[in-house]
């Protein structure tokens, strides 16, 4: 005869998107076949140990899986027509995977733009500030010079004395008439 002892299934380690699954059985005799089931599928192997010891097996059979489902392992002892196994439900949450999809699909899409929004930005600013002031002949920067014609025109306009603007205007139209 033999010994068939019933396979113990564990969830080993589950993520938010996997899980590894393990299947054991000890003290089989004859050596059992062990595998993963997954609906109506068989899962691959990832990792298989057997030993023995007195003519009795001791083996473990690990798998990874990614979808909710009911997982079973089945043991099977052909010699002596024996079949069992030990199940397990593996639930992963779509909500939870839906939102690392996307966090994960956006997530260099906006590096990006933010990446080409800023360098606009300074861009932008360098062009607005002159990296060296241009200086003129009096040895003034052109910067000082606007801001010197700016202050007399507010003076200008204070005061009520026409600005240089009105001074030009008024020459223009004297060279006009003559």
């Amino acid at each position: 005869t033999g010994s068939a002892p019933k396979p113990s299934v564990r969830i080993l380690n589950q993520t938010l998107i996997r899980a590894l699954l393990q299947c054991e059985v000890r003290g089989a005799f004859p050596k059992p076949e062990l595998e993963w089931q997954g609906g109506a599928n068989i899962l691959p192997d990832e990792e298989l140990k057997v030993t023995e010891r007195g003519g009795l097996y001791d083996i473990i059979l690990q798998t990874t899986v990614t979808k909710t489902d009911n997982y079973r392992c089945v043991a099977t002892q052909k010699e002596i027509s024996h079949q069992t196994y030990a199940g397990t439900f593996v639930y992963f949450s779509w909500v939870t995977i839906c939102i690392i999809v996307v966090i994960v699909i956006l997530a260099p899409g906006l590096t990006i733009l933010l990446y080409k929004k800023s360098r606009k930005a300074s861009l932008a600013q360098s062009r607005r500030q002159p990296s060296s002031p241009v200086s003129t002949r009096s040895g003034r920067s052109e910067q000082q010079a606007v801001r010197e014609e700016e202050a007399v025109e507010m003076n200008a306009r204070d005061e009520g004395t026409p600005s240089l603007e009105a001074d030009l205007d008024l020459q223009l139209s004297a060279e006009k008439h003559s």
